[in-house]
């Protein structure tokens, strides 16, 4: 077996000589090529990821607290619809690969497009990969026995006999227990816990397509865009109720009731109103339970007595903590590459600044389209290919449309200027591509009308195809 020889000094520190990394003495180490000398550094405990630093963000906690973000910050939850709505507008498609044949396309597409949940729902339950950094799904096939078979399993709109897609079924990631790893670190099932179900279930992880949105040391968990937005969401949060019971004293004013001085002794017989009193302070409130009960002051003639006031708040007005408490809101949606939704409400941004930034957007959310492609033709594709006994070589790959459609307007003054250089030279596979970006219909055959060209057009520069 061919190895390949490493040579490892002892460490001073650790007092590791080669005898105890395996390797007689006098004679460097040797692995085989096929072997995993190492590890991706992951950290492991109890079949839990133990990476994140902060105990609020690690495991269940995590998904509670990302759940609690998504669905409570109006910046976050508006920009996760946006992106949303970003990837249901994506045309999705199964071409030949380069150099393939296209003898698969049309039976991958009857694949896709005869599942249990449609594409888009599909797509639409990824999402939940931004919020939690991933998003098993378990793969599940049948065999195509035509739309009257009496089970799910063999139910179909065709009756060819092959083996089919079922389902994509999103498993959710708040639902994963542990996770189960191999001797080399590799996932190999995960096991599912789901608070109405009793059962505890356990998915082989070759039967699972991960998405994940980043990969960090090989983690199934991947890493959630909205872990950078936790700290601004966090201070956020809590300026914001700070601000509201600021609010609420400004307007109501804070309690104080006044009593006898003897009252307050535990022997006094007035001493039950004096904490009845301290309920009454605390009821005036109705949000945050505040008010006191002190000694009256003696009169000129030495008498104290009972009495009841409301103390206005002298703290910060609104005013000074509104700023604060927007910059944490505008962090939340850089965190999100979605500041552009913010242009405009502190009377400044404009219009080419927002479509930069609305770009950058699109840019990010086509490597996430590039990251489901990649996974469904690495995975899906693949395993449903070799069920079926498909040439491999030919199977098809999974694509999508631009995020962002080019401006028609900028690409019909290149193209005319370019046309008019000489530089390209119109075909009918550049019409076609036009039409498609114009959303017209395909050219029909037969003779095409001849638009009349205006005077001062020599030779017809104007148009430009011939």
């Amino acid at each position: 077996m061919a190895t390949r020889k490493t040579t490892r000094k002892a460490s001073n520190s650790r007092n590791l000589d080669e005898a105890d990394l395996g390797a007689p003495e006098g004679q460097s180490i040797s692995v085989p090529i096929f072997y995993e000398a190492g590890r991706s550094g992951l950290k492991i405990s109890a079949g839990l990821i133990d990476e994140e630093f902060l105990r609020d963000l690690r495991g269940q906690k995590a998904d509670k607290i990302y759940q609690e973000m998504a669905n409570n910050s109006p910046v976050i939850g508006g920009a996760l619809w946006l992106i949303e709505s970003l990837l249901r507008r994506v045309t999705w498609e199964f071409r030949p690969r380069a150099g393939g044949s296209d003898r698969y396309v049309e039976f991958f597409e009857q694949c896709r497009n005869d599942m249990e949940t449609s594409w888009d729902e599909f797509i639409s339950e990824t999402i939940a990969m931004a919020i939690h950094g991933f998003l098993p799904v378990e793969l599940v096939y049948k065999v195509r026995r035509g739309p009257k078979a009496p089970e799910g399993s063999l139910r179909s709109e065709f009756d060819d006999g092959m083996i089919g897609w079922r389902d994509f079924a999103t498993r959710s990631p708040d639902s994963r227990d542990e996770w189960v790893f191999d001797d080399f670190g590799n996932v190999i099932a995960m096991i599912q816990e789901v608070e109405t179900d009793p059962k505890t279930r356990i998915i082989p992880w070759d039967k699972v397509m991960n998405l994940r949105l980043r990969s960090r040391k090989n983690s199934p968990e991947g890493l959630s865009i909205l872990r950078h937005a936790y700290m601004p969401y966090f201070f956020w949060k809590k300026l914001q109720q700070v601000e509201a019971i600021g609010i609420e004293r400004s307007l109501a004013g804070y309690p104080k009731f006044t009593a006898p001085a003897e009252a307050f002794a535990q022997d006094s017989p007035n001493n039950w109103l004096v904490e009845r009193m301290r309920q009454w302070a605390q009821q005036v409130r109705q949000h945050e339970l505040a008010g006191m009960v002190v000694p009256s002051s003696q009169g000129p003639n030495g008498e104290t007595g009972w009495g009841f006031e409301l103390i206005s708040a002298s703290g910060a007005s609104k005013a000074e903590s509104d700023p604060v408490i927007q910059r944490y809101r505008s962090d939340q949606a850089i965190a999100l590459m979605s500041q552009f939704m913010l242009l405009g409400q502190q009377g400044v941004g404009s219009f080419s600044l927002s479509s930069d930034q609305s770009s950058t957007l699109a840019m990010a959310l086509g490597a996430w389209l590039d990251s489901i492609c990649e996974n469904v033709n690495n995975k899906a594709v693949r395993q449903l290919g070799e069920l079926n006994r498909l040439d491999m070589q030919d199977l098809p790959e999974l694509t999508h449309s631009d995020i962002e459609k080019p401006d028609i307007a900028k690409t019909a003054s290149a193209l005319q200027q370019l046309v008019t250089a000489g530089a390209i030279i119109p075909t009918t596979a550049d019409e076609e591509q036009l039409r498609q970006l114009l959303e017209l219909p395909a050219a029909s055959e037969g003779e095409p009308m001849a638009p009349e060209m205006p005077t001062g057009d020599p030779g017809g520069q104007i148009g430009l195809f011939p």
